[in-house]
C-alpha cells in the first residue's frame, strides 16, 4: 500500500491530475465511472461503469446522464483536493498491514 501512496503523490503533482477521497459511507459508487464525451456530433457521450456485477458500457443519453449526477455527486462528497499547497503533504500517512 505503501507503493501505491507513493504513486498517488507522484501523479498529484501533474496539472491535470485531481485526487480526492471518497468516504465509504457514501456507498453509491461501488468501482470506478469513465464518461467519455467526443467532439463528432455523431457520437454520443457514453460511460463505462465498473461495479460488483463487472464492467459494463452505458450508452443510453439518460442512463449517462445519470452516471453524470452520480459522478458529479461523489465529487462534491471527496475531500477537497489541496490548491496550492504541499501535495505531499499525505506522505505523513502511517501505512501498516494486519496478518489475518
Amino acid at each position: 500500500m505503501a507503493a501505491q501512496l507513493d504513486h498517488l503523490i507522484t501523479m498529484s503533482e501533474l496539472p491535470h491530475v485531481t485526487i480526492q477521497v471518497v468516504p465509504l459511507d457514501h456507498g453509491a459508487m461501488t468501482g470506478p465511472l469513465v464518461l467519455l464525451s467526443f467532439p463528432e456530433e455523431d457520437e454520443p457521450d457514453s460511460a463505462y461503469a465498473e461495479s460488483v456485477t463487472g464492467l459494463g458500457t452505458v450508452e443510453k443519453p439518460e442512463d449517462v446522464a445519470g452516471l453524470s449526477d452520480l459522478g458529479s455527486d461523489s465529487r462534491h462528497r471527496a475531500s477537497v483536493p489541496a490548491v496550492g499547497g504541499d501535495h505531499r503533504e499525505c506522505k505523513g500517512i502511517e501505512v501498516s498491514t494486519h496478518d489475518h
